[in-house]
């Protein structure tokens, strides 16, 4: 119950990673208005506009592998995690360069 990494994965953990995956991703798309709105230049407002559409295109991606290897029912969870923490730690050292350049 409490490890995660356990095989076989129970269906009810791969429906949250969908679901987490899914809010990821409209997150992701809600944020767009507030970048576009912003006061910074354009050549910044379309670098993040494309990121953020990125990592939509991603995390719907990884939603609709979790809900396919939930039906199949033979998918360990370690391949989605190793992917979401690379994007994660992408995301984190992307956006700490671009505070760095920004001042």
């Amino acid at each position: 119950m409490f490890n995660l990494f356990r095989s076989p994965i129970e269906k009810s953990s791969l429906s949250a990673w969908s679901k987490l995956t899914d809010d990821i991703a409209k997150v992701a798309i809600l944020a767009m208005p507030v970048i576009l709105y912003g006061k910074h230049s354009l050549a910044f407002k379309g670098m993040n506009i494309a990121f953020l559409l990125i990592i939509a295109y991603i995390f719907l991606v990884m939603g609709r592998f979790f809900v396919n290897y939930r039906r199949k029912d033979n998918m360990g969870l370690t391949v989605g995690l190793g992917i979401i923490a690379l994007i994660g730690i992408a995301g984190a050292i992307w956006a700490n360069h671009l505070l760095k350049n920004s001042r």
